[in-house]
């Protein structure tokens, strides 16, 4: 299963839930916070481009639909990327922070957007800034490269105020693309794979109550999943591709022109798939797991 996928670690299942994850005697704490330092770097902190800010626009406002925000809240973003969904409630009126292991992404988001972000995980967060402080915790993302997700859980339900949100999106192993070994959910820096039913028990375990819970399916995952998982083709699109390295400007010109018509066609691709997308992620099929939570009042 693991080999089929190209992953090249032990993976354990839970016979009662289904949750899957790195066994432990593969990966120490240590080497999985190692490995996502290297790959949450410099080039992710700084990627850009009209199709990236395109694909972050549709999340941020779909996100921020889901949540219902009320005014004025203030907001913890934990693995905030490179800080737009951060920039788009800042913009909405929100008090804004982030919160990530990454000293470069956290440089790149008080750089370029001038928003408050820190450098720790939950558990010094929470000793640093004490109980009760935001309205809402987003982790979009995040928890699978977590190495102990429900430490971390526990550190988002002192964070939050009573009734506040936690709003989480992982990758769905219900998902019909588990199937295909090229599916992005597949990575190496992933620490555990959800599914509906284990997300939701360990929510609970932890003393959140589950408000809401859906599945989505993205324009572009099926290209992404049928692309990475046909080898041929993948090697015949990286070499249509020139050099990234390469400093002559015709070859970058001609590499921009090859990538944009890439997002072009995978787009195009996904509209045309759009019913099928729709039904997807209606059935809890979707590539991507969305669970809301709420703390209790008491």
């Amino acid at each position: 299963w693991r080999k089929a996928r190209g992953l090249p670690y032990a993976l354990a299942r839970c016979s009662e839930c289904g949750h899957i994850a790195v066994c432990d005697r593969e990966r120490s704490p240590a080497q999985n916070e190692a490995i996502q330092l290297d790959t949450f770097d410099v080039a992710f902190a700084r990627r850009s481009g009209v199709f990236v800010s395109f694909y972050e626009n549709i999340n941020n406002r779909r996100t921020a639909r889901a949540l219902r925000f009320d005014p004025r809240s203030n907001v913890l973003e934990v693995g905030p990327g490179s800080g737009s969904l951060m920039a788009y409630l800042a913009r909405l009126g929100h008090k804004v922070t982030g919160l990530d292991l990454s000293e470069t992404v956290v440089s790149a988001i008080r750089e370029k957007l001038g928003l408050n972000a820190c450098v720790g995980t939950l558990a010094q967060h929470a000793a640093d800034t004490g109980d009760a402080r935001y309205d809402i915790i987003i982790m979009r993302h995040t928890l699978e490269h977590i190495y102990e997700p429900i430490p971390a859980l526990e550190d988002t339900f002192k964070l939050l105020r009573p009734t506040g949100k936690l709003y989480i999106a992982v990758p769905n192993m219900d998902s019909w693309h588990r199937v295909f070994p090229g599916w992005n959910g597949y990575a190496f820096d992933h620490m555990h794979y959800f599914r509906q039913q284990s997300l939701h028990i360990a929510l609970r375990r932890v003393g959140f109550s589950v408000i809401s819970s859906h599945t989505y399916e993205s324009i572009t995952g099926w290209a992404n999943s049928l692309i990475h998982s046909i080898p041929s083709l993948g090697r015949t699109l990286g070499t249509a591709l020139p050099n990234p390295g390469s400093n002559n400007l015709n070859l970058k010109t001609t590499r921009v022109f090859a990538r944009n018509s890439l997002e072009i066609a995978r787009c195009t691709f996904g509209l045309l798939l759009s019913p099928l997308r729709w039904v997807q992620g209606g059935l809890g099929r979707g590539e991507e797991l969305v669970m809301i939570a709420m703390k209790p009042a008491s």
